[in-house]
């Protein structure tokens, strides 16, 4: 692969053209071409040797969707220059530097279009170029993107796909200086509008697993893939065809293994993923034992015990591991257990405070296995449980929820479209919507002189609710216009725009608190920057049909920093947090008053800002949870009376940005609050307890890659933790069960 792109690179260099998009004959760069007087580095093959790319095998298949993101760090191949941070492909240096993406799935619809999302240094002669590989001519198909985002509609009659359904864009950027790649939208033509299949469900017998699905009403078929690990590497599609059933056996099996399954619908496209399940194939025609449970815990073990019905078995084999879909392979524990006397067993030696899984099977005569049960959770120690997890469907970060009529409503983005879920309490089902914040949403173009897909939703979101009616705003992923959708799910959104984007006029949120939302005894009101406006700005709208959204000035700010603006409805009225970060202190404003009140009084020197801010009403004062830039703590400041907010310490940690993400949530008789920790995927809890004294522990989430912005909310006296996996791009909610004191 990597000896193809570097071809693939080399045809990139000597195909340049103006920033008109053309494509240039032969392999000789234009003398209009940037790279005309450029000597190409020695990693650049020789011009005769330069083939075009017709060839590779498919890469992922594209999401069910009209436009696609990848993310900087998606390049197939990039120059030695270029360097993955993060999620961006920093391209910087004297030499010329580029990265190539790869998107999969084309033939029944088209690619029509990129939107790249960089940076360049302005005070450097840097700029970025975009190419797109047409099959038609072998050749690629430039365009000048110049210093900052730039929309590309690639020119008619062109195939910008190979035989296997690859989309090739390069990425290169020219002349002295840094520029960063933060994303790339490839913008799809055709019938993209088509679901996963739902409930994939699986059963074993000896030898074979029989699968079925909810179908899909616009699917031709489906596909079937299987692994033999729950990150599905090296998985097989085991169909060479679509399915036309919704169901399928897979006959071609060990008996005594661990399987792994997903399916996806195909139309024109093919879908994301479905659910996966895992099932092991039984290799003696037995069944799984019953009422497997927890008989006792302690600090370093726990003991498990189970029942079974009918002849007693030849012994049984139970295994453990730190997941709840593993397979038999180590890490993963295995233990024999013989026949007699009371049916349990118990694990000793193990790490306190640590989420174990445990499943078991009989043995027959033979020593086959029958069947196997579920994963039951261990937990050691005097732990808080936060293995009461539940699947909210497929979707990703941001999340924001907000409780209404004793019921959870959870917001959050799938495909970019901003989603609904609602949920009474434990075991009772979320029922999820999608809502009018959608793709259906477009903006003028003033470079292609139309209206285009403003690209859906993405980055900024929040929630409230109010008398039966809920109130969500977003920011568009391509033209960032600011947009409220007034509602309630299954009685229908009314889409209203609050105020015109600027292409890069709301920014990369600190803690997803800009736009947030409150509904007031005045009306609905909302918080935004305006970039071009120089300064944070509060959205007010009437109650009533058809009211137009009015924009007040909050404080001025400079450009690119951030701000948070936190809003919060007591007895009626409007309140709301926000650091300025020009003279680095918290206010309190206040829509009554009309006014900032400073709460904060910090000292000369005080380079650092409250980050991630969560306000709250305590009972009888203001409370406020936040990341303490400078001494890099987690902090609650409370209102007791004094001229400035109380501070009091919640954890204190060498790991920096502990205390990313925070909310905080009043909690029986003092207080709850999450946060992330130093490492990716550590969220820990504190509880203030009403001796005044705080609690911390590692919340136990099992193996979910969680996102940094998240939400918790308290319902039926349990927090109820929402949060979207990196990984699965699945959104989860989590209930902890934190004892008394």
């Amino acid at each position: 692969m990597r000896r193809i792109c570097i071809l693939m690179l080399a045809l990139l260099l000597c195909s340049c053209g103006s920033r008109t998009a053309v494509v240039q004959d032969g392999n000789q760069a234009d003398d209009n071409s940037p790279l005309a007087a450029l000597q190409p580095g020695p990693e650049i093959a020789a011009p005769q040797e330069m083939q075009f790319p017709d060839g590779l095998d498919a890469v992922e298949r594209s999401l069910s969707d009209d436009s696609i993101k990848l993310l900087g760090r998606d390049w197939i191949d990039k120059s030695e220059t270029a360097e993955e941070i993060g999620t961006t492909l920093e391209l910087n240096g004297p030499d010329n530097t580029w990265g190539i993406y790869a998107l999969g799935g084309f033939g029944g619809v088209e690619a029509g279009s990129v939107y790249a999302s960089f940076w360049t240094d302005e005070d450097s002669p840097c700029r970025l170029y975009i190419a797109v590989a047409d099959f038609n001519t072998g050749h690629w198909v430039f365009a000048d993107a110049g210093k900052d985002d730039f929309s590309y509609v690639f020119p008619a009659n062109g195939l910008y796909h190979s035989e296997t359904g690859n989309c090739y864009i390069a990425v290169l950027r020219v002349g002295e200086g840094d520029a960063k790649l933060y994303s790339l939208t490839i913008g799809r033509i055709g019938d993209t509008n088509l679901e996963a299949p739902a409930d994939l469900s699986a059963s074993a017998d000896p030898g074979i697993v029989h699968l079925g699905w909810q179908a899909v009403g616009n699917a031709v078929g489906y596909n079937v893939y299987r692994a033999y690990d729950r990150k599905f590497t090296d998985q097989v599609k085991l169909n060479a065809e679509p399915i036309t059933e919704a169901g399928y056996e897979d006959d071609w099996l060990v008996s005594g293994e661990m399987y792994f399954y997903r399916v996806t619908s195909v139309a024109a496209i093919e879908s994301i993923y479905s659910n996966a399940v895992n099932v092991y194939v039984p290799a003696a025609d037995l069944p799984a034992p019953q009422n497997l449970r927890v008989l006792s815990v302690g600090d370093f073990d726990f003991e498990i015990a189970w029942d079974w019905e009918g002849p007693s078995p030849n012994g049984w084999e139970v295994y453990m591991a730190n997941a709840p879909d593993f397979n038999l392979e180590p890490p993963t524990i295995k233990k024999n257990i013989p026949q007699g006397g009371t049916r349990k067993y118990k694990f000793s030696g193990l790490d306190p405070g640590r989420l174990y899984f445990v499943r078991l099977a009989a043995k027959d005569s033979n020593g086959a296995l029958g069947r196997m049960t579920d994963a039951l959770p261990c937990l050691t120690g005097d732990q808080w449980e936060w293995y009461d997890i539940e699947e909210i469907g497929d979707g990703k970060e941001p999340i924001a929820a907000v409780i209404a009529d004793d019921k959870i409503c959870a917001a959050y983005m799938l495909d970019n479209v901003v989603h609904v879920a609602r949920n009474n309490g434990v075991g009772e089902p979320w029922v999820v919507e999608g809502t009018d914040l959608d793709k259906s949403i477009t903006y003028w173009n003033s470079y292609v002189g139309k209206e285009i897909s403003a690209g859906g939703f993405e980055q900024h979101l929040d929630v409230d609710y109010k008398d039966g009616t809920y109130l969500i705003t977003s920011v568009t992923a391509l033209s960032h216009d600011f947009y409220a959708a007034i509602g309630a799910p299954e009685a229908g959104w009314d889409v209203e725009l609050i105020d015109e984007g600027t292409g890069g006029g709301f920014q990369a949120p600190t803690a997803g608190l800009y736009c947030s939302v409150a509904i007031s005894d005045n009306g609905y009101n909302a918080s935004g920057v305006d970039f071009y406006g120089g300064g944070l700005k509060w959205y007010t709208r009437p109650y009533g049909k058809d009211k137009p959204w009015q924009k007040h000035d909050f404080f001025t700010i400079p450009e690119s920093w951030p701000a948070e603006m936190d809003f919060e409805v007591r007895s009626g009225s409007l309140f709301a947090s926000s650091f300025d970060f020009i003279d680095r202190e918290l206010y309190l404003w206040s829509e009554d008053l009309d006014e900032f009140t400073q709460v904060t009084d910090n000292p000369e020197g005080w380079t650092y800002g409250l980050l991630f801010t969560d306000l709250e009403w305590l009972g009888d004062h203001w409370g406020l949870i936040a990341y303490d830039g400078y001494n890099r703590d987690l902090m609650l400041l409370e209102d007791k009376g004094n001229p400035t907010w109380d501070q009091y310490l919640v954890t204190d940690t060498d790991d920096y940005k502990t205390g990313k993400g925070c909310r905080m949530e009043p909690f029986r008789d003092g207080l709850v609050c999450v946060y992330m920790g130093g490492g990716i995927r550590d969220w820990y809890c504190s509880v203030l307890r009403g001796n005044g004294e705080w609690e911390t522990q590692l919340m136990k989430i099992g193996e979910i890659d969680a996102y940094e912005r998240a939400d918790l909310k308290i319902l039926d006296d349990k927090p109820v933790f929402i949060v979207a996996d990196r990984i699965t791009k699945k959104v989860y909610a989590i209930r902890g069960n934190i004892p008394p004191e």
